[in-house]
């Protein structure tokens, strides 16, 4: 399979302001096929994301998912186009464009590697859980170790060899469980 690549045509920062996000998104989606929005998609006194994609004539058919870190993800149209409000936390945000972004418009599948899990983690059950991990090669074979952080944490999203996802259905993973690791890179 030929892995897909993007190329970002347009970039622009805007204030925390409706007015200016919706010129700056209906701007950006004039140059793109795919927008994506870091910030603004919760439902804070500043998230403008949800309004200035309604006010540019947009329809929301995802407002929140059941994704930690990442809930507030908001997926919309525009005309034939997408858009994606991301969280704006770090994890969240990578979270988002892994699962959606990544998977669906850039056609790139990652490498999965199995491991056994060094410590107990505990999910959110009704939510797919995201934990970033490093991995450590024995004579045992590959362990897993995960990366205990905040959503707004960069440094474990670039310290981490990969991740590992927690189910919805599960409570949480066992130390000595195999795990499947989604390897970052290409």
């Amino acid at each position: 399979i030929e892995e897909g690549a993007g190329e970002v045509v347009h970039k622009f920062l805007v204030k925390d302001s409706l007015e200016l996000l919706s010129k700056n998104l209906k701007d950006a989606l004039e140059k793109s096929h795919v927008v994506l929005i870091s910030g603004g998609s919760s439902v804070g006194m500043k998230d403008f994301t949800e309004k200035a994609i309604e006010s540019i004539g947009g329809e929301i058919f995802i407002h929140g998912m059941a994704i930690k870190p990442g809930k507030p993800t908001i997926v919309a149209t525009y005309k034939d186009k997408f858009i994606f409000g991301m969280p704006g936390h770090p994890q969240s945000g990578v979270n988002v464009f892994r699962v959606l972004v990544e998977k669906i418009f850039l056609n790139r599948h990652r490498t999965v590697v199995l491991g056994k899990l060094t410590e107990n983690l505990y999910g959110d059950p009704g939510k797919t859980c995201f934990v970033n991990v490093s991995l450590l090669y024995s004579e045992d074979g590959i362990k897993v170790q995960p990366f205990q952080s905040k959503s707004s944490m960069i440094r474990p999203v670039l310290d981490a060899c990969g991740f590992i996802s927690i189910p919805e259905h599960r409570e949480g993973l066992y130390a000595g469980e195999i795990v499947e690791v989604i390897l970052n890179g290409k």
